[in-house]
């Protein structure tokens, strides 16, 4: 375990070899360099890119259920089964689908890939779920068509980060709800992905945001009432699935480092396996998930919204 030690205190220390380190809670210039948005995008996008997208995110169902409980909990129980819940960058449904088996309400999943929705509504056919091709920063949506907006692993592959919020916004109720979900920078650098292929923290210190990033966008954004939690979330079913995500560059960003870096990386990768084949580092990641309203409105939190209350769907 001395790679994650190590590669942990130089995370915290900010002296990580090539990273560009934010000063905590100040405001990010949220426009990323073009060249890198668009690099991530092509291989998004690729037909690559669509193929392996199952094997770069698994959910567990515990982290599923935590997410509908958390819809549930800012949905008043009086609304649950009329709401309206958008899954904006859904890719091929593997947060979208979850979602609609586990509530009442009506789910929508957008992608900007036509080949994503495609391949998102041959795995699901319930009704309960409209597929949808949309651009995050352009919705078509008409304003306050929603109740809940679910946004995950989305900000690092658009070219303006607050705009997408803003649309976001524009587009649920007033009192409705953003939930935000990823892994932030500072657990980024702390993954497998950054510690056996270290060529990825320069890439990721651009286009990641920290935890204060991220709360100073989501407010810079027009929402209130914020809060959130890191959670330890199961992302693979096995160390294989691990190693094979890797070697497969399912996760993209390892698609934009060179062929030899890569290399290297999977030895380093393969050769912490063997001595360390049951690390449950192996299986889970650290993720991030925010909530906030839109135009706060203190009739909700003092009605108990916040306080606990659920709807008897769970």
């Amino acid at each position: 375990m001395e790679n994650f030690k190590a590669a942990d205190e130089m995370a915290m220390s900010g002296k990580m070899p090539g990273i560009v380190f934010y000063k905590l809670g100040a405001a990010p210039d949220t426009r990323k360099p073009q060249n890198a948005v668009e690099d991530e995008r092509s291989n998004y996008f690729s037909s690559r890119g669509i193929n392996n997208f199952d094997r770069t995110r698994f959910y567990s169902s515990e982290h599923m259920d935590f997410i509908a409980h958390l819809v549930c909990r800012l949905v008043s129980p009086a609304n649950i089964a009329s709401a309206r819940v958008l899954d904006l960058g859904c890719g091929t449904g593997l947060s979208t689908i979850p979602l609609a088996e586990r509530l009442p309400s009506r789910v929508t999943g957008a992608d900007r890939s036509p080949q994503m929705i495609a391949k998102a509504s041959k795995k699901s056919t319930a009704r309960s779920i409209n597929w949808d091709v949309q651009e995050a920063s352009s919705l078509t949506y008409q304003s306050g068509h929603f109740d809940i907006v679910f946004l995950s692993h989305v900000l690092h592959l658009v070219n303006d980060p607050l705009d997408v919020l803003r649309e976001c916004r524009r587009v649920l109720k007033k009192g409705g709800w953003l939930i935000h979900q990823c892994v932030t920078l500072e657990d980024n650098l702390r993954d497998l992905e950054h510690v056996f292929f270290p060529e990825t923290c320069a890439i990721d210190s651009v286009r990641k945001q920290t935890g204060a990033q991220l709360n100073s966008l989501i407010k810079g954004a027009g929402f209130s009432s914020i809060s959130g939690e890191t959670r330890s979330v199961q992302c693979v079913l096995s160390v294989r699935a691990r190693l094979e995500r890797a070697r497969s560059k399912s996760i993209t960003v390892l698609e934009l480092i060179d062929t030899a870096a890569h290399a290297a990386g999977m030895e380093r990768f393969e050769n912490h396996v063997l001595k360390d084949p049951n690390d449950p580092g192996m299986l889970y990641e650290s993720i991030t998930v925010n909530w906030a309203q839109n135009k706060f409105d203190k009739m909700v939190e003092q009605g108990g919204l916040l306080s606990g209350a659920r709807s008897n769907f769970f």
